[in-house]
């Protein structure tokens, strides 16, 4: 739903396995280089969703970052920090109220570490509606004590 006009950064990668049902869900990196489904979040490297429904060892195009369409796992509000589920869908992560560190940094004291949000949601949808994702990658929140 790149509304704005926005396009994605894509890659195209051959999929591991039939990921035909798997459009705008969150696809992984496997171990062989492939692109595999994001079933589990700790199962390959995040890549983004998925833009188009390739079967087994057909090319599979990525977004990467930038505007794209996802599948919400749950209810999305604009604005959500977005992470996604061990089903491959993309869900609302724990928001995040910002503190300045002594350092300087700032501080997530309200979200639990190893939280991972992949992006923000550009609109808002009910569970299993499409909506729009700016991804940005995937970054990992610490804890205040490790700043």
């Amino acid at each position: 739903m790149a509304e704005r006009g926005d396009l994605p950064v894509t890659w195209s990668l051959v999929a591991a396995e039939d990921l035909s049902d798997y459009q705008y869900r969150a696809i992984v990196l496997d171990a062989s280089g492939k692109a595999a489904p994001g079933d589990i979040p700790s199962s390959g490297t995040y890549l983004g969703p998925l833009q188009n429904k390739p079967k087994n060892a057909e090319h599979a195009t990525v977004a990467l970052l930038g505007v794209t369409k996802a599948q919400a796992g749950g209810a999305v509000t604009l604005g959500d920090p977005i992470t996604y589920t061990s089903s491959g869908f993309y869900a609302v992560g724990q928001k995040a109220i910002p503190t300045l560190a002594q350092s300087g940094m700032a501080v997530f004291s309200n979200i639990g570490c190893g939280t991972i949000i992949v992006g923000h949601a550009l609109s808002t949808v009910a569970s299993g509606g499409i909506f729009s994702l700016y991804s940005r990658g995937p970054f990992t929140i610490i804890s205040s004590n490790e700043v």
